[in-house]
């Protein structure tokens, strides 16, 4: 039987065209993927090139001097929710990471792992922050940290603190700021965040209890410790053998609703004359604790009876006298840091609450200093004479430091509010005073001014362009070639 010649497959040369230019196409898609992956593999300092003239995503020398020696493990937590990734933040925490093997990037979703801001304090954290965890400690980079703003007018302003601004005063903050630069300082920031993480030893502050003491309310310790990069933890001295921790550098006592024993007031002595630094808070009424004024008086300071009041109106706040605007030292430098600070911002405040006095007592071996004081027109609850009152006082005895601040209500919520943080600020000064901070060793690194567009794509449009460019680009082309390949086939 003869075969049918013509119910046999075609092959001729438009066929051998067409089979040629579909094996062409999958060899080129298959080197295209190839390549794709070993771009991949390749470290972004050689695939993200920094082409901005402000050199944004580039490492100051500092950082990259310093992150070359790191020795140890430090992961990056890059917080940020899924699908809206910051693309030029994930490739600058990339610098850090290709600069040392010893530095990990990972991205943590808040909202899918609701628990891991808890594990490092950061519940108020914002999106896109960074929190560098290494084996010793952990601090966490606010996003809003990582910008700041500057004007002629005002000097370095916060992001934050710009932000309240721009809401309260709208159309009139050019008024106001004048010109205002924004600045990136991410490289200051994380740099320095990997410093204090893996440094030998940082600050160690105490709060002390046993005697009813007011607990320090959530803004300051987030702004004093967590976003600080202080560590702290509570002690109890009462018992014998309950020792005050070698490790303490700072010991703050807020507010004890009853007196200490003579054992504690000797072991608190004993600290401070050994180096140590302990900051008092208290309030009216204190002057009956006979072992807390024994403690005092050994620095040369003691309670007076009685809340102050000012006579001078121009000095407290309307018809409230016990409500002092104090004068604050601007020679001391637990105090002259927050006058420089405040001077540049007519809106800063501190107001001194329900205040009783200090008396500058002097004791051999200690300097004692005044370091916020009423006008020669206050007067007390318990004395009608006019008389200027000391209402906070330092001591120094050696390396050793007493902060004393005669009012409890200090640092209050509504009175740190209502001071735009003026309260605060003067406490984080004489903090910062005491040592009771992590000092960095390294150069200032300076900000990167802001002054041109930069272009944010986000992890959804990224995701989107690499659907379009991976996946439907080449599956065009392959059906191209397959529609060709079947339409030469059968002509």
């Amino acid at each position: 039987m003869k075969k049918n010649i013509n119910a046999l497959p075609a092959f001729g040369k438009a066929g051998k065209m067409g089979t040629y230019t579909l094996i062409i196409t999958v060899i080129v898609l298959a080197a295209l993927i190839v390549i794709n992956l070993i771009a991949a593999a390749i470290p972004s300092k050689y695939t993200a090139i920094d082409t901005s003239s402000n050199k944004m995503y580039s490492l100051s020398e500092t950082s990259r001097d310093f992150v070359s020696e790191i020795t140890e493990d430090v992961t990056l937590y890059y917080i940020c929710q899924s699908g809206s990734e910051d693309s030029k933040m994930r490739t600058f925490l990339e610098r850090y990471e290709d600069l040392s093997k010893h530095i990990k990037i990972k991205v943590v979703d808040p909202l899918e792992d609701s628990s891991f801001l808890s594990k490092y304090n950061a519940d108020s954290i914002s999106n896109y922050s960074v929190i560098a965890v290494s084996e010793k400690r952990y601090k966490s980079v606010d996003y809003g940290d990582m910008y700041y703003f500057y004007s002629a007018n005002s000097g370095k302003i916060g992001y934050s603190e710009y932000q309240y601004y721009a809401q309260y005063y709208g159309d009139y903050m050019s008024y106001y700021f004048g010109e205002v630069t924004e600045y990136f300082d991410g490289d200051n920031q994380i740099t320095g965040a990997l410093e204090y993480v893996t440094a030998a030893k940082v600050p160690m502050v105490y709060l002390l209890e046993g005697h009813n003491e007011e607990e320090l309310t959530d803004t300051v310790t987030a702004n004093l410790f967590t976003y600080s990069g202080i560590q702290y933890d509570t002690i109890n001295i009462a018992l014998d053998d309950d020792s005050i921790p070698a490790d303490a550098d700072v010991i703050i006592i807020n507010n004890p609703g009853n007196d200490f024993s003579a054992g504690e007031a000797e072991k608190l002595t004993a600290f401070i004359k050994d180096g140590g630094n302990v900051i008092l808070i208290t309030a009216v009424g204190c002057d009956s604790y006979t072992n807390l004024n024994a403690f005092t008086k050994t620095f040369g300071l003691a309670a007076k009876s009685g809340t102050v009041s000012e006579g001078d109106s121009s000095m407290y706040y309307s018809r409230a006298p016990q409500y002092i605007f104090a004068d604050i030292n601007s020679e001391h430098d637990a105090t002259s840091g927050y006058v420089s600070y405040s001077s540049s911002s007519s809106r800063m405040s501190v107001l001194v609450p329900y205040a009783h006095g200090i008396e500058l007592v002097g004791a051999n071996g200690v300097t004692t200093t005044a370091l916020m004081t009423t006008s020669s027109k206050a007067y007390t609850t318990d004395s009608d004479e006019k008389s200027q009152y000391n209402l906070a006082a330092a001591a120094e005895a050696g390396d050793g430091k007493l902060v004393w601040i005669g009012s409890s209500q200090l640092l209050a919520d509504n009175f740190v509010n209502g001071t735009n943080g003026g309260n605060f600020y003067l406490f984080f000064y004489m903090f910062n005073w005491m040592q009771g901070s992590f000092t960095s060793s390294l150069p200032e690194i300076a900000g990167v001014e802001l002054s041109e567009a930069v272009l944010t794509v986000s992890e959804t449009q990224a995701n989107f362009w690499g659907v379009i460019l991976i996946f439907i680009i080449p599956a065009a082309v392959i059906g191209g070639g397959l529609i060709y390949f079947i339409y030469r086939r059968r002509k």
